[in-house]
């Protein structure tokens, strides 16, 4: 799991949203050439 961090905490709880926890998210991959060294972007369905 992933958050993006503002220089003063948390971008969801500084905008006012609520992570969804039963819906769906997305992953993007950008790199599969290491799998032990993934680089994916997970993003959080927000309310």
């Amino acid at each position: 799991m992933s958050f993006l961090l503002c220089k003063s905490g948390l971008w969801i709880d500084k905008k006012g949203y609520s992570r969804l926890l039963t819906k769906w998210h997305l992953e993007i991959y950008h790199s599969w050439e290491d799998p032990k060294e993934l680089v994916v972007e997970l993003l959080d369905t927000v309310e």
